[in-house]
């Protein structure tokens, strides 16, 4: 990659993040949401270059020592001296397709998994569909939800353990009263609402709950003036049709990359912040 000439900062204006958002939510939608919901929580590097043109990393601490790193850029500058900056004990990184081969010669042995990043282009929410009923989950479900999570282990159920039904938004698809699906909202913004973690039942599947799920989900955003946005693997090709279905198209290819088991490279590639507090709740991650 060719040297660009720039600077590395460390801290974001929240000024320009936030009008960065409004250009394209989905692009910035987990770095505003953490600058606002969890800045402690939070370290934020950036690369500001000639012309105002700006790439920073979202550097997300749910564990002190086990950061989750999102590359987000406008302009495809900045690379070398941001590569730089992924701390050495960062466990997963989310970055665009272009950097992704450069990340992998870095930490040998690390396995990289496309994604792809959808919005919906919806004209108006869909009504109920086939499948079971889907309603809102509640305090009440926190127990349900929880076992729910512990019977059937995956990444995708895995903030289920921890989800705060109080202030988390969820829903739950039901076969009588057992709960059979669940699904939620990673980010809830002003402007979008990105849908993750939905996951159905290998017993229950193949009849319409995780549409329903969608449906509801989808619909949720709509009335609140948002736009529901998902992530998902580029190898999902089931769940790929399914949203296409529900009119979501690909806005975005990036790459995740799971560091945690790669050996650690010699030297540090970045300045470490110091610890955080930890308070409950599930990382950003990838829906």
């Amino acid at each position: 990659m060719p040297a660009v000439p720039g600077a590395i900062h460390h801290g974001l204006d929240l000024d320009w993040l936030t009008q960065a958002a409004a250009r394209d939510p989905l692009r910035h939608a987990y770095a505003l949401r953490d600058a606002l919901q969890a800045p402690e929580r939070t370290r934020f590097v950036r690369w500001d270059g000639p012309a105002g043109r700006r790439s920073y990393l979202l550097l997300w601490y749910g564990r002190p020592d086990a950061p989750v790193v999102h590359w987000v850029d406008e302009e495809q500058e900045g690379d070398e001296a941001l590569l730089r900056e992924i701390p050495e004990t960062a466990t997963v990184a989310i970055v665009p397709e272009r950097v992704a081969s450069s990340v992998l010669r870095r930490r040998r042995g690390s396995v990289a998994e496309p994604l792809l990043a959808l919005r919906w282009e919806g004209g108006r929410p869909p009504g109920p569909g086939p499948g079971g009923p889907v309603r809102r989950l509640d305090e009440e479900d926190h127990r349900e939800v929880r076992e729910f999570a512990r019977r059937f282990p995956d990444r995708l159920t895995e903030a289920y353990q921890t989800l705060d039904l109080r202030m988390d938004t969820a829903w739950g698809a039901f076969d009588g009263s057992r709960l059979v699906g669940v699904a939620r909202t990673s980010v809830r913004l002003d402007r979008i609402w990105i849908i993750g973690g939905v996951y159905v039942s290998p017993e229950a599947r193949r009849k319409g709950h995780g549409r329903a799920l969608m449906r509801a989900a989808i619909s949720a955003a709509a009335s609140a003036g948002a736009t529901p946005a998902l992530y998902v693997r580029e190898s999902n090709a089931a769940a790929r049709a399914l949203y296409r279905s529900l009119d979501f198209l690909e806005v975005e290819r990036r790459v995740w990359i799971d560091l945690a088991t790669a050996p650690r490279p010699t030297g540090s590639p970045g300045r470490a912040p110091p610890p955080v507090p930890v308070r409950p709740g599930s990382p950003p991650g990838v829906a």
